[in-house]
């Protein structure tokens, strides 16, 4: 796996692109389908008129979100290619709040509370976790 940050006019979010060989050579969009599959990532399109990272902030403020945190790995859908078992795609990082449903999760593994899935799931749902 290969990553590259990108120095973008940002508010509070850094933009990666990631390059990743593969073993297999799925179809994008198996791997959208995959990454749809994951309720910590979340697909941009192009339709929904979030095309930088400043509007993905301004999409979490809009629906009420502290801060404006995006808890969620965004991942644009329309950048997701695949050529000769090398995946590329392009994700948006809140480096401020991607890490707070992790912690959640992970002081409730330390008390014992709750196994893993069912930890995420008590914390997606708190947080409202999927934009």
């Amino acid at each position: 796996m290969t990553t590259t940050g990108v120095t973008v006019p940002a508010t509070l979010m850094h933009l990666h692109s990631v390059t990743v060989s593969l073993e297999g050579d799925p179809t994008a969009s198996e791997v959208r389908d995959r990454f749809e599959a994951e309720p910590r990532l979340e697909l941009i399109t192009t339709a929904s008129g979030c095309d930088s990272c400043a509007e993905l902030r301004e999409y979490a403020q809009d629906i009420g979100r502290p801060r404006g945190d995006v808890w969620e790995n965004c991942i644009w859908a329309d950048a997701v290619h695949v050529t000769d078992g090398r995946l590329t795609f392009f994700q948006a990082i809140d480096q401020q709040a991607d890490v707070i449903p992790e912690n959640v999760d992970a002081v409730r593994a330390l008390a014992g509370a709750a196994d893993g899935q069912e930890s995420r799931a008590r914390t997606d749902d708190a947080l409202g976790v999927g934009m």
